[in-house]
């Protein structure tokens, strides 16, 4: 068992650099739209008929999930078996939100 959790964290080890790079881009993507979305303010919320409130909070949530992903994965010394369950709970959390 021992063995096998070493092995499980090697491989995870292989992804680090994708993954931290998913969490950059995914809050480098959050914090620009929070300032697009900030900048026009007014113009988006003048016409609620184009739903652009619903649509940036959607896609702010969509990063932050990634974000929360990534970052979750990105603990040192975790076995597969317990990044994918960190995993299946965050999609069964974003599931319950819709």
């Amino acid at each position: 068992l021992c063995y096998a959790q070493t092995e499980g964290a090697h491989k995870m080890e292989e992804w680090h650099d994708f993954f931290l790079a998913a969490a950059g881009a995914a809050a480098v993507l959050a914090g620009l739209l929070f300032v697009g979305v900030s900048i026009n303010l007014e113009m988006i919320m003048s016409n609620p008929v184009y739903g652009l409130t619903g649509r940036a909070l959607e896609a702010l949530l969509l990063f932050l999930a990634v974000l929360t992903v990534t970052c979750l994965l990105l603990v040192p010394a975790q076995g597969m078996m317990v990044a994918g369950l960190e995993v299946l709970e965050k999609s069964c959390t974003r599931q319950l939100d819709e």
